[in-house]
């Protein structure tokens, strides 16, 4: 069998932070049935009959431990803290007074049915077993796990000696003890009914972001007075950043206020922190962007304590007391199913539980893990059983999303997605060709284009199809297909609508025929316009949309909601979102045809603006129109699984913050800054889990503003995959990949100006000019980057620069050109790339790139997930 144990750069899995490298591009597009055999529609959705199961007893897929001594690796006396490590390691603290250790699983197995035979403790760290140690790989009632997104170092929290013990993966990953010390973090506080910032009283649980940050949690009890009731947030470098929850005792359980938080879940892509809160037996949402109270859901018979979030973002809740794992779904936070029950420690049957505190969710190996103190064991139940007989959604191979009415003659939106069994977007098949066909009844009518391209397993484009009725379209890529029903409608009813809105006017619904726009349409302040699942809207030339207040646009995956041309050959205005209060929530929402509209920042006119006020993407598109996709100043933009596609450029970002998740934007021509994304003059901004290819100027562009991205792939622009220019950006664990130079920096600003570029676990490969360029637009200004475990390769040049190589810091890179920079581990050999014409940047055997990073780590893009 073989097995990995790169713990620092496999990826980091759903149950520890969040960041969720194995959940990259995961989109969940279908629902199976309750029963044995799937209840999948014809369009691979869910079937209306699909009930969920009544609350049951489910058998795991294996266990852990359980009865029978609990002296002997392998045993559990109390097992508590589970994380799911890379590699398929299974990380258990134990915190029995006599069984204080740290066990390695191996959950790897080549036939899952026989995973619970392969789930052997591999080494037990610590006394083995002993009583609690204070020093290192010593410990004292370990009750969480984490591991950061810069480093790969495991963050074990050990609330008995209120610290964090830090550990990093040793110089041999194959071989034990897999795992050394690194430093210790933190203690308990000098007055613990006054603890200060940074200080602990008894630490609970922890998850790290997608900005390397560390959470943990601290519920105090048995110190009534004290206020460290909170979650305390510290930066990649372990300084104090902020705090939330915390509460003086006469205010605890109040809105806002933490009285026992055990677990929390971070899921960035929905900007939530859900927090497991013991004292009032609910849970708590927080903001993830400010720390923000939200809301409270959740009514439990029991404690809630263990919780963890699925692919499609539904929340999973160990119930103590009442031995049951509870779930939730994200949008209404109704409860959908539960399973499992309480039992006497004596009573052993599978799938019950005695005192169960932990719960994970491990995506790769389709698993839920609960860790039972009371019983003394640890359960794995596959995760896709449950979520069938809950009726959740489960992936599929292929899906293809579109309205379920159109109008002859006219284009319509299609949008495909590609992936793995698994869920996983298929990114190491960076384009696939999907033939389109379509049928009235028996008989096959035209459609137009008859093939679309899919560029990392996703594809947006608009068809026309000849035919006046029901119509069935199928969309294939090899041996997989798909197929969705819709109504082409010959003389479609109209709702025709102009002015300012009010009343009745602010409802638009799938009854209505087509509403169609003329002239400007105005939704005042503090009016809502809500535009029902299924809607189709039409605006006529020249005309627009402006919200002053809401505009609440949620489609569903079998009913997107459209907005177009009713003229494909003449574009309508733009959509404007504007005003300090002013807010627009979209989902499966496609937005086509626009941007007639005068020219704004770079470029062109926008299809839609923001000024100051908000807009959240989630599952949809702006598309096909002859202008910018966007233009958003000093606005708060929250984009999910978003597309922006053919047009002059995609999304300019002047001011404000944008959180961009799991989107992709492709496709920008035109002579005039064709980028995929500009950020000017903003703050803080993060891209992840994205992917930004195809234009005619630079993929990802900034202008003075700070910026993160995480986990982007950017390839085949014109100019520059990354432009950086002013304030402070970081990009990590990316790809960029067929441009004319992969990353150029320069100040454009002041001479006083410093511009920080920090470059960490990414590949620059592929360009006609440079890998990086350097260039002195004002030359007394400081330009310092900060190059490590970077693969700058395939170029003329790997770096060129005009100021002094003095300010460059490089470290553990593997540059096929050298460059006189001294660092630490620096090499100059070919790292073996697997197909780089073909865009597959992963190492094949023998690679030196594979072992040249700290403690023989890879270095580079981490590849494909």
């Amino acid at each position: 069998m073989t097995r990995s144990r790169d713990l620092r750069r496999c990826p980091i899995l759903l149950s520890d932070s969040m960041l969720g490298f194995r959940k990259s591009w995961i989109l969940l597009v279908a629902v199976l049935g309750c029963g044995d055999e799937p209840a999948v529609g014809p369009d691979g959705g869910m079937q209306p009959e699909c009930v969920p199961e009544a609350s049951s007893i489910i058998e795991p897929l294996w266990i852990a431990g359980g009865p029978g001594p609990r002296d002997e690796t392998g045993s559990f006396g109390k097992p508590d803290a589970i994380f799911s490590a890379p590699g398929g390691i299974l990380m258990v603290g134990d915190e029995d007074a006599s069984h204080q250790e740290l066990m390695l699983f191996d959950l790897n197995s080549d036939d899952p049915a026989v995973m619970g035979d392969e789930l052997v403790a591999l080494i037990d760290l610590g006394a083995t077993p002993g009583p609690a140690g204070t020093g290192e790989l010593e410990f004292d009632a370990i009750s969480g796990f984490a591991q950061s997104a810069s480093d790969g170092r495991i963050f074990v929290v050990e609330q008995g000696n209120g610290r964090v013990q830090i550990l990093r993966q040793t110089e041999d990953p194959s071989a034990p003890p897999y795992l050394e010390f690194d430093e210790f973090f933190g203690s308990f506080a000098v007055d613990r009914d006054n603890p200060s910032d940074g200080e602990f009283v008894r630490l609970q649980a922890a998850r790290t972001d997608s900005l390397g940050r560390l959470f943990l949690s601290d519920d105090a009890k048995g110190n009534v007075t004290t206020a460290r009731r909170d979650i305390q947030v510290f930066g990649a470098n372990l300084e104090f950043v902020a705090k939330f929850g915390d509460a003086s005792y006469g205010n605890l359980g109040k809105d806002g206020n933490l009285q026992e938080p055990e677990n929390f879940v971070i899921d960035e892509s929905r900007n939530r922190i859900y927090v497991a809160d013991e004292g009032p037996k609910n849970i708590v949402v927080f903001s993830f962007d400010d720390f923000s109270f939200v809301r409270r859901f959740g009514d439990f018979a029991g404690t809630p304590n263990g919780i963890d979030i699925d692919q499609s973002g539904n929340i999973y809740i160990m119930d103590e007391g009442a031995g049951q794992v509870v779930v939730f779904e994200p949008e209404s936070f109704s409860e959908v199913y539960r399973f499992g029950a309480a039992t006497a420690k004596e009573d052993f049957t599978l799938g019950t539980f005695a005192s169960a505190d932990t719960l994970i969710i491990d995506t790769e190996r389709d698993l839920l893990i609960v860790a039972d103190q009371g019983h003394w064991r640890i359960q794995g139940f596959r995760l896709s059983d449950i979520q069938r007989r809950a009726c959740l959604p489960v992936p599929t191979a292929l899906h293809a999303v579109m309205p379920t009415r159109a109008i002859a003659g006219k284009s319509l939106p299609l949008r495909v997605k590609l992936h793995t069994p698994s869920g996983a977007a298929l990114l190491s098949r960076p384009e696939a060709t999907v033939k389109l066909t379509a049928r009235v009844g028996s008989d096959s009518v035209s459609v137009t284009p008859e093939t679309m391209v899919l560029t990392h397993g996703v594809g947006i484009t608009e068809i026309a199809i000849d035919a006046v009725g029901e119509v069935e379209l199928s969309v294939s890529v090899d041996e997989l297909s798909a197929t969705r029903s819709l109504t082409i409608l010959s003389t479609p009813s109209e709702r025709a609508l102009s002015g300012s809105l009010s009343g009745p006017d602010l409802l638009w619904s799938r009854d209505d025929g087509v509403v169609r726009i003329s002239g400007t349409a105005t939704v005042p302040a503090g009016e809502t316009l809500t535009i029902e699942p299924g809607s189709l809207v039409m605006l006529d030339a020249q005309a627009s949309l402006t919200v002053g207040g809401k505009m609440i646009a949620r489609g569903t995956d079998a009913e997107p909601i459209a907005i177009f041309a009713s003229d494909s050959n003449t574009p309508w205005a733009q959509i404007k979102i504007e005003g300090a209060n002013s807010l627009a929530e979209w989902a499966y929402l496609t937005i086509s045809g626009g941007g007639d509209t005068p020219g704004v920042g770079h470029c062109c006119g926008p299809v839609v603006s923001v000024t100051d006020g908000a807009l959240l993407m989630d599952e949809a598109a702006i598309l096909a129109s002859p202008a910018k996709g966007m233009f958003a100043q000093n606005a708060e933009l929250t984009l999910s699984r978003a597309q922006f596609a053919h047009l002059k450029m995609g999304a300019e970002i002047y001011g404000g913050k944008a959180r961009i998740t799991d989107s992709h934007f492709f496709e920008f021509r035109g002579d005039n800054d064709n980028d995929g994304i500009y950020f000017r003059a903003g703050g803080d901004s993060v891209v992840t889990r994205s992917i930004v290819t195809g234009g005619d100027d630079d993929g990802i562009d900034t202008n003075a503003a700070s910026l993160v991205l995480s986990e982007v792939i950017v390839h085949d622009f014109v100019d520059k995959c990354v432009s950086v220019d002013g304030l402070d950006v970081v990009i990590r664990d990316s790809l960029l990949a067929h441009c004319d130079v992969g990353l150029g920096i320069k100040q454009n600003v002041e001479a006083t100006a410093r511009t920080e570029t920090h470059v960490l676990d990414t590949t620059i490969a592929t360009h006609a000019t440079a890998g990086v360029s350097i260039i002195a637009r004002i030359p007394t200004a400081v330009v310092r980057p900060e190059l490590e475990n970077v693969i700058i390769w395939h170029s003329p040049a790997s770096l060129t620069t005009e100021y002094s190589l003095d300010e460059i810091s490089m470290n553990y890179c593997d540059l096929e050109h050298s460059v006189a920079i001294e660092g630490t581990g620096n090499i100059s050999e070919d790292p073996l790339f697997v197909d780089p014409e073909g865009y597959d940047y992963r190492f094949m055997e023998g690679s030196a790139a594979a072992t040249a990073g700290p403690q023989l780590s890879p270095i580079g893009w981490p590849g494909y997930r």
